[in-house]
């Protein structure tokens, strides 16, 4: 065992580092507050601490991870700053003349100027709920809105697959720098609201104070933008899995979108490319009892030493096939058709 770095053992099994192992006391914990193998339904507990929250049984580790990223590489330091940013920038006053238009009209032009942006790919709406939100902030100032916005961004994967090659400082950079400027899109879709007459904040990135942080995944799915994959992450028919995820929170009249099958669920049933090519092996090839649920479910507590320790890992994205550019519309399209193939013939 490295002072800084681990290694991997027989059998996929890794050994993290012993400043790791000091922040990581607690070898069980990662899985206990996402509530693995519970059997009844409830929200999820904040795997991130609250600013100033030295309680919180992973701050220790999440301050080595922050400290070790912000070191890794100039690219992704200047990204975890201009995030901090992006979030104490101050939001553009509310127009007191409130614009009135249908909740058509005010959907088309917020999704026509969000993909006008640069940063965003693709865009959903749906509504607000209490199951976005984790169960320690049920006073979230969030929750007075109807409506999340989800907006996607896709990482550049010629750079971000060289991890597969051991390459993990090109990779971190794709992946936090694509949370910074998703956050800056959200930002600028929230001031674009604010213009209209009516509220809306913009979150992501390295948000983390209570109100400023919803779950991501439940809502995207909600909001139309993919599945759940086996990796733990959204597959989407347009941006595979490599893509960062932020949002919208507004009361402006919208008409939300609605979630659909993409296939993704089949294809990671068979699939064994990112359980494969995760060295810590926290990938399982069945769904798990998750808070009530059962679902794919990325194992934390092997997941995190591993991943801390190489500068966010993201193996799981880059290797998963729906990732490679062009190839996840036809995938998708090819799964549904095998399951129509397969309705009918039964």
């Amino acid at each position: 065992m490295g002072y800084y770095n681990g290694h991997l053992a027989e059998h996929g099994h890794y050994i993290p580092s012993t400043l790791t192992d000091r922040a990581l006391p607690d070898k069980t914990v990662g899985n206990r507050l996402n509530g693995l193998g519970e059997a009844k339904v409830r929200r999820p507990s904040r795997m991130f601490p609250a600013p100033g929250d030295k309680s919180h049984p992973l701050n220790k580790w999440l301050l080595l991870w922050a400290f070790r990223l912000f070191t890794s590489t100039w690219r992704t330091g200047f990204h975890m700053i201009l995030d901090l940013v992006h979030t104490h920038i101050r939001p553009r006053r509310i127009n007191p003349r409130k614009i009135h238009d249908s909740p058509e009209n005010f959907t088309r032009r917020l999704k026509e100027y969000a993909l006008s942006l640069p940063d965003v790919d693709i865009i959903g709406i749906t509504n607000m709920k209490e199951e976005y939100i984790y169960q320690e902030d049920s006073t979230a100032p969030f929750k007075k809105f109807k409506w999340v916005v989800m907006i996607g961004r896709a990482m550049d994967y010629e750079q971000a697959k060289k991890n597969l090659d051991g390459d993990f400082t090109s990779t971190v950079a794709q992946v936090f720098g694509g949370y910074e400027k998703s956050k800056k899109a959200a930002v600028q879709i929230a001031n674009w609201i604010r213009a209209q007459g009516y509220a809306a904040d913009g979150h992501g990135g390295f948000d983390a104070a209570p109100g400023n942080i919803l779950m991501g995944i439940p809502a995207a799915i909600d909001a139309g933008l993919g599945q759940l994959g086996k990796n733990g992450s959204m597959l989407s028919d347009k941006l595979g899995s490599a893509f960062r995820l932020a949002d919208i929170v507004t009361d402006i009249p919208l008409i939300p979108d609605a979630p659909y099958d993409n296939g993704a669920d089949d294809f990671c049933l068979s699939c064994q490319a990112c359980t494969n090519h995760c060295p810590p092996g926290a990938i399982s090839d069945s769904k798990q009892l998750v808070r009530g649920v059962e679902k794919w479910y990325v194992d934390f507590d092997k997941c995190a030493p591993f991943m801390s320790e190489k500068q966010g890992c993201a193996l799981c994205l880059t290797s998963c096939p729906w990732s490679m550019p062009g190839v996840a519309g036809p995938l998708s399209a090819k799964m549904l058709k095998r399951r129509q193939r397969q309705t009918t013939a039964s």
